[in-house]
Protein backbone atom coordinates (compact mmCIF):
# COMPACT_ATOMS: atom_id res chain seq x y z
CA UNK A 1 0.00 0.00 0.00
CA UNK A 2 1.38 3.49 -0.51
CA UNK A 3 0.03 7.26 -0.03
CA UNK A 4 -1.31 9.30 -2.87
CA UNK A 5 -2.45 12.53 -2.97
CA UNK A 6 -6.21 10.67 -3.42
CA UNK A 7 -5.96 8.35 -0.85
CA UNK A 8 -4.31 4.90 -0.24
CA UNK A 9 -3.25 3.19 -3.47
CA UNK A 10 -2.37 -0.63 -3.53
CA UNK A 11 0.89 -1.43 -5.57
CA UNK A 12 1.58 -4.94 -7.05
CA UNK A 13 5.13 -6.04 -8.67
CA UNK A 14 5.15 -8.19 -11.52
CA UNK A 15 7.29 -11.56 -11.29
CA UNK A 16 10.91 -11.39 -12.24
CA UNK A 17 12.06 -11.50 -15.55
CA UNK A 18 15.01 -12.02 -17.59
CA UNK A 19 15.27 -8.03 -19.23
CA UNK A 20 15.37 -6.23 -15.65
CA UNK A 21 12.40 -4.64 -16.15
CA UNK A 22 10.78 -3.92 -12.79
CA UNK A 23 7.25 -3.98 -13.65
CA UNK A 24 4.17 -3.19 -11.57
CA UNK A 25 0.66 -1.94 -10.99
CA UNK A 26 -1.20 0.68 -9.21
CA UNK A 27 -4.76 0.63 -8.09
CA UNK A 28 -5.59 3.44 -7.64
CA UNK A 29 -8.37 4.28 -4.55
CA UNK A 30 -11.00 4.72 -7.66
CA UNK A 31 -10.15 1.25 -8.90
CA UNK A 32 -8.87 2.65 -11.57
CA UNK A 33 -5.32 0.76 -12.17
CA UNK A 34 -2.54 1.55 -13.90
CA UNK A 35 0.13 -0.76 -15.27
CA UNK A 36 3.75 0.70 -15.30
CA UNK A 37 5.97 -1.86 -17.50
CA UNK A 38 9.18 -0.05 -17.89
CA UNK A 39 9.80 2.65 -15.31
CA UNK A 40 12.63 1.33 -13.85
CA UNK A 41 15.46 -1.06 -14.82
CA UNK A 42 17.54 -2.88 -12.33
CA UNK A 43 21.28 -3.50 -13.82
CA UNK A 44 22.97 -5.71 -11.84
CA UNK A 45 26.82 -5.27 -10.94
CA UNK A 46 27.79 -8.22 -8.60
CA UNK A 47 31.02 -6.68 -8.14
CA UNK A 48 30.13 -3.33 -6.46
CA UNK A 49 27.41 -5.23 -4.68
CA UNK A 50 27.45 -4.65 -0.43
CA UNK A 51 28.09 -7.96 1.43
Amino acid sequence: MVDTPGGRARLTFAPANDHGVLGHEVRMPSGETVCVADLARLKVVPESAER
